[in-house]
């Protein structure tokens, strides 16, 4: 099986390289990885399994396959190019045309006008028919593929870990936040009484708001990275604040906790050992905070921009992460408010697929949206 991972970010190229292992495990083949631009993130790259062994990438045997695949790459590349640029065309004209309606001072013909091609310019937003090669593949993803790091590769990792304080023998979470520490203060603290070791990753050392408690990485981008995911690998649970991460975290087979969610089908975790947290969000025009069944329409997807958003609590965060530990090693089942949950984004992330292409590219795959749950804390509060 050859395949050639999108380099162009790191979220989608842990994705890939999960798919690719994947199906070549479903399918029992060997994989073999063309030869793509420099990526940022090579590490993740040099990533081996045992249950999808790698073919060799390199000689003559491999340029059929890479001359197949960059013809088939222009092809789609240009038409998802065409695809996005008209959509984003049209969102564009959509939002204008709906400020310019709700001018009370034009005539009402002409906001009549304009609510008409209003709903001409959200026609033509939907996508005819998803882009099935930048479909999110949940079914596909739903099981782990164990992977590892070589062992030459590892052994550094190790070293380095060593240096970093982070002791071979101890329960590691892994944390990736932005610069306000406060909310997670309680979270922390309760990590550090049940014996884990806090590694926070993500951010630029300088940029960040550093914690006695917490062992912050730093180096040069490409050793900080391989200890970054030495890291990760081997630890319990991460909790994290960008879709990104929790998609590296796919990769890796970590169980992770998503924190401050914007989107409740885009987040929503493929496996069981995945929770998340949502979001608050506020009308920026009239105050209004919105609530999660508002989350899940066409009018919120529609108009992102109209909104700003107060983070979930430090007492949810800390009732989140309670969970994650309560959870470690052992399969526990949604409570009733989950289950409620997740079918209703599944049914909004299904019936919106055609008419938003954020939801047609990472919504739910043939009906299947995630084995994952919203924290218990914040679904029995929607509930």
């Amino acid at each position: 099986m050859a395949a050639r991972p999108d380099a162009a970010s790191r979220g989608r190229l842990a994705v890939d390289l999960a798919a690719v292992l994947a199906a070549a495990r479903r399918d029992q083949a060997r994989v073999r990885l063309l030869p793509s631009r420099p990526a940022g993130d090579d590490v993740l790259l040099a990533l081996t399994s045992d249950a999808a062994p790698r073919a060799a990438s390199e000689g003559i045997a491999a340029w059929p396959c890479v001359l197949k695949w960059s013809a088939a790459a222009l092809r789609e590349g240009l038409r998802d190019r065409v695809a996005r640029g008209r959509r984003s065309f049209w969102q564009e004209m959509y939002l204008e045309l709906r400020r310019l309606a709700g001018n009370e001072s034009w005539p009402a013909r002409v906001r009549e006008a304009l609510r008409r091609w209003m709903q001409h310019a959200s026609a033509r937003m939907s996508p005819r028919v998803p882009l099935s090669s930048t479909t999110f593949p949940r079914r596909l993803l739903r099981e782990p593929v164990p992977v590892r790091l070589p062992a030459a590769l590892e052994q550094q990792a190790r070293r380095e870990a060593a240096a970093a304080g982070i002791t071979a023998d101890g329960h590691v979470v892994t944390l990736e936040i932005g610069t306000r520490i406060e909310p997670f203060l309680d979270a922390i603290g309760f990590l550090e009484a049940s014996g884990y070791t806090v590694v926070r990753i993500g951010e630029p050392a300088a940029a960040r708001v550093r914690h006695r408690r917490v062992i912050d990485l730093a180096g040069d981008a490409q050793q900080t990275r391989l200890l970054e995911l030495h890291v990760l690998l081997r630890s319990a649970f991460l909790i994290c604040e960008s879709v990104e991460v929790q998609r590296l975290a796919c990769l890796a087979g970590t169980p992770c906790l998503l924190v401050n969610a914007a989107d409740a089908v885009v987040s929503y975790p493929v496996r069981s050992s995945g929770l998340f947290t949502l979001k608050t969000p506020v009308d920026l025009d009239t105050g209004e905070l919105l609530s999660v069944e508002d989350m899940l329409t066409e009018r919120y997807y529609r108009n992102r921009r109209n909104y700003g958003f107060r983070e979930t609590t430090a007492v949810e965060l800390l009732a989140a992460v309670r969970e994650m530990h309560d959870a470690r090693g052992r399969h526990t089942a949604e409570t009733a408010p989950q289950a409620r949950f997740r079918a209703r984004a599944t049914a909004a992330a299904q019936g919106l697929a055609a008419r938003v292409p954020q939801l047609a590219e990472w919504g739910a795959d043939e009906g299947f949206l995630g084995d994952g749950r919203l924290a218990a804390v914040q679904a029995e509060r929607v509930s």
